[in-house]
């Protein structure tokens, strides 16, 4: 006879080791005058209307960690029903209030962490001689003191509250079977098997046998991250405006300083007579093209022209705490999220009739460019990376560094912020061809730059202000 828990597979005994059942470390249970139980979690809460004796004991015992037999038997044994503690368990799941973990000797090796309110702990069973490895998408780092493992194909986290299980992480970095891993460790001790059954049950860690299908091994890991963090769904993270610095840090002023006291004035062109003159909207829009092709040098106030079009200042708004914006604001030709309008342009000018090669940085408020820079080292690096991502199809005429001061939009978001800014220069880029194509110009917009050539260029700090886009801009060959 097995004991329990023991089954029989490929000729050879499988252990499932029990995981224990126990409250988010983040949920209280108080009780309350009238007899309910109230639960607190990060954002919500749930009352228990009038518990058995049974369910007060289960929650009791939920609060240090229990084994769901024990669990059972607590709720019958003060003569509660299986209905009514199942009902419990699943409500406490719905809430991602319950988790499963791996204790040994009376303290945690891992606790398995529900992202989502779907989802549901599956045990999935370790057999002998089979190989098992980490996910490739699983990735380990520090939050609030503790050490996460997670994965965005999962939904669900691990947090390893023990050395064994940083040791499990590291072994499973390559094909290895449980004996392989239990061999590993201490004799008798099984915690690093239960470990894998537990990192294989949440979904971070598979056989070598299942293999990646087609549409999985075409992700790279870090956008597979970065996707799943930034869309609600699959993670607990705020995705509205949290403010989480109000009145801790000043907010970022509307309109970043300049950066110099050199600067040359811009042309400010008449938009009433554009809009009688300019071209069709439709017409602008079937013309769009990327061009690299250029004819005569771009001249000062084309560029004048081309920025004020795209990216001037129409009005500062201030903040009003009645409209729930405690921060400055603008209005700008382009939408951004939030009115904050993170994103900086820096124009790197090698050819042009009225502006000296150099780098330049746009004041839109002014509607300026200010001198950073004559021609250098740096800015002939950033043309000739510009040349390079555009094929070697050209040599800029003025290529426009696109930066986004972070703490404008993090100040307010959370986990959507950079998310925000890759959106608001998409649509900046397209403002900035429709502009282009009216004027007749020649743009094309870059899927690649560094950030660190221009940071080192300007003396920015890459946490505060970095490259995000790139976009080449001059006059059509005739």
């Amino acid at each position: 006879m097995l004991h329990p828990g023991v089954t029989e597979g490929k000729g050879e005994v499988q252990v499932d080791y029990p995981f224990i059942m126990c409250l988010w470390d983040d949920v209280t249970v108080a009780d309350k005058p009238d007899g309910a139980i109230e639960l607190q979690g990060p954002g919500t809460s749930w009352t228990l209307n009038k518990p058995t004796d049974g369910l007060r004991e289960v929650i009791a015992a939920l609060t240090g960690g229990v084994d769901e037999d024990t669990l059972v038997g607590l709720a019958v044994g003060q003569g509660g029903d299986l209905p009514s503690f199942y009902y419990l368990l699943e409500k406490l799941r719905g809430l991602q209030f319950l988790c499963y973990g791996v204790k040994q000797g009376g303290g945690w090796l891992a606790k398995c962490q529900p992202r989502t309110a779907d989802f549901v702990f599956d045990r999935e069973r370790v057999e002998c001689g089979r190989q098992y490895v980490l996910s490739r998408f699983a990735s380990s780092r520090q939050e609030a003191g503790r050490a996460i493992l997670e994965s965005p194909l999962a939904c669900c986290r691990l947090v390893l509250c023990d050395w064994l299980a940083a040791a499990v992480v590291h072994m499973l970095s390559g094909p290895v079977t449980k004996e392989e891993l239990a061999a590993e460790f201490p004799a008798g001790d099984d915690g690093a098997v239960a470990l894998l059954q537990l990192f294989v049950s949440s979904g971070l860690a598979h056989s070598v046998e299942d293999n990646e299908d087609e549409l999985s091994r075409q992700w790279e890991q870090h956008d597979l991250l970065f996707h799943s963090r930034s869309r609600p769904g699959r993670d607990y993270y705020p995705q509205a405006g949290q403010f989480r610095f109000w009145q801790e840090i000043e907010p970022l002023p509307a309109i970043k300083p300049s950066m110099s006291s050199e600067y040359v004035e811009l042309l400010k062109p008449d938009l009433e007579r554009l809009k009688v003159e300019d071209y069709p909207f439709t017409l602008i829009l079937e013309e769009r093209r990327s061009i690299r092709e250029y004819g005569r040098p771009i001249t000062a106030e084309q560029v004048g022209e081309f920025l004020y079009r795209a990216a001037r200042l129409r009005e500062i708004i201030e903040p009003d705490l009645g409209q729930g914006r405690p921060y400055q604001a603008s209005s700008r030709p382009y939408p951004s999220a939030g009115a904050c309008y993170e994103l900086e342009l820096y124009l790197t000018v090698q050819e042009s009739e009225g502006l000296p090669p150099g780098l330049y940085h746009y004041q839109p408020g002014e509607h300026r460019l200010y001198r950073l820079s004559g021609d250098t080292a740096y800015t002939r690096a950033l043309l000739k990376e510009a040349s390079g991502a555009a094929a070697q199809l050209c040599t800029p005429q003025v290529l426009i560094t696109i930066t986004a001061r972070f703490p404008r939009l993090s100040w307010k978001y959370s986990s959507i912020a950079y998310a925000l800014v890759l959106k608001d220069v998409g649509v900046l880029y397209q403002t900035m061809y429709l502009v282009a194509t009216a004027m007749d110009l020649a743009p094309c917009a870059l899927g690649a730059g560094s950030s660190d050539l221009l940071a080192t260029a300007v003396g920015l700090n890459d946490l505060a202000e970095s490259a995000v886009g790139e976009f080449l801009l001059g006059t059509k060959r005739i």
